[in-house]
C-alpha cells in the first residue's frame, strides 16, 4: 500500500536549482513548460532557453498542404515570453520536429556536444521528470554533461494524493508504462 501512495512523488524529480548553459523546456504543453523556462531565465540561471519543437498533428499538416505554415507552439512561446521582457538572442529554436521524449533527448545531446555546454536545466511537467531525466541522463553518458530536472510550478499534479484526482491518475497511467518501457530497453 505505501508503494501505491509514493507512486505520485516518485514520478515528481525535482532537482536543486544551480547555474546553467541553458535552459531545456521540453515540448508538450501549451506554456507550463514554457514560462517556467523563461521565468528560470529572468531570474539569472542560465543566458539561453533552449525550445523543441513536437510533431505538427493531422490539422496543422492538412494546414501545410494548403499552402499555410503553421505556428509551433515553440513559436508561439517564444513570443509570448517576449513580452515580458526576454530578448530573442536568449532563444535557441533547432528545426527538428519531434515525436517523443527520447527524439528530444538526442537532440539535446547533439547541440550540448556542439555549444560545449556543461550544465543543463531540463524544464518539463511534474510527473514527466523522473521518465525524462532517465531519458536525458542516458542520452548525455560520456559527454559529461549535467543535468538538473525541475518540474513546471505552474503544473498543478499533487503527487502526494495523486489518487484522489482525474488528472493526476491518466498521468500515472500514462507515465508508468512509459518508464517501465525505458527502463527495458523498449523505448530509445
Amino acid at each position: 500500500m505505501l508503494a501505491f501512495v509514493r507512486l505520485g512523488s516518485f514520478f515528481w524529480r525535482s532537482d536543486p536549482l544551480e547555474h546553467a548553459d541553458v535552459i531545456h523546456s521540453l515540448a508538450g504543453s501549451r506554456m507550463e513548460r514554457q514560462l517556467e523556462a523563461g521565468l528560470l531565465y529572468k531570474d539569472g540561471w542560465a543566458p539561453l532557453i533552449l525550445f523543441t519543437q513536437e510533431q505538427f498533428d493531422l490539422a496543422e499538416r492538412h494546414l501545410q498542404r494548403l499552402g499555410i505554415q503553421p505556428v509551433t507552439g515553440a513559436e508561439t512561446a517564444r513570443r509570448q515570453l517576449m513580452q515580458l521582457g526576454i530578448p530573442a538572442s536568449a532563444f535557441l529554436i533547432p528545426p527538428e520536429l519531434h515525436d517523443n521524449t527520447a527524439e528530444e533527448a538526442a537532440t539535446l545531446r547533439r547541440l550540448a556536444v556542439s555549444h560545449h555546454w556543461r550544465t543543463v536545466i531540463l524544464v518539463t511537467s511534474g510527473y514527466h521528470t523522473r521518465r525524462s531525466g532517465y531519458a536525458f541522463e542516458r542520452a548525455l553518458r560520456g559527454t559529461g554533461v549535467r543535468l538538473i530536472v525541475r518540474p513546471s510550478r505552474f503544473d498543478d499534479g499533487h503527487p502526494a494524493r495523486w489518487w484522489r484526482f482525474r488528472s493526476d491518475i491518466r498521468w500515472i497511467l500514462s507515465e508508468g508504462p512509459k518508464f517501465a518501457s525505458y527502463l527495458f530497453g523498449l523505448a530509445e
